[in-house]
Order: structure tokens, then C-alpha cells, then sequence
């Protein structure tokens, strides 16, 4: 048994605290929330550009 970094450790515990680096989990960066928000834009301004009949706005909200 050992005390290290205020953490009371034995055994198998001990390796599992020295391979984290913070008491939290992080997660791995994703392209989704931007991919996501862009394709959100596109489909507000292209539903906006068709409504008010502007060339090219039923396109634009189809690829959003």
C-alpha cells in the first residue's frame, strides 16, 4: 500500500491512476459539431434565399 499524489493506492489501482493524466475523461476531438452547424447555416440561409424566391436557394437548402 502507498500514498502518492494524495491518491491511496494498492496493486493494480496503481497502474491504472499512473497512466491517467487527469481525474476527468476527455474525449477525443470530432468533426461532427461543425460539420453538423454548417450543414444547420446552409439549411437556414438556403430555406431563407427560397422563401423570399432568390435563384439557387431551393439547392442550397436541399444540401443543407
Amino acid at each position: 500500500m502507498g500514498l502518492k499524489g494524495g491518491l491511496h493506492t494498492t496493486g493494480a489501482k496503481w497502474f491504472m491512476i499512473e497512466s491517467q493524466r487527469h481525474s476527468y475523461h476527455l474525449v477525443d476531438p470530432s468533426p461532427w459539431p461543425i460539420s453538423g452547424s454548417l450543414g444547420a447555416l446552409a439549411t437556414t440561409v438556403g430555406g431563407v434565399m427560397y422563401m423570399h424566391s432568390f435563384q439557387g436557394g431551393a439547392t442550397l437548402l436541399s444540401l443543407g
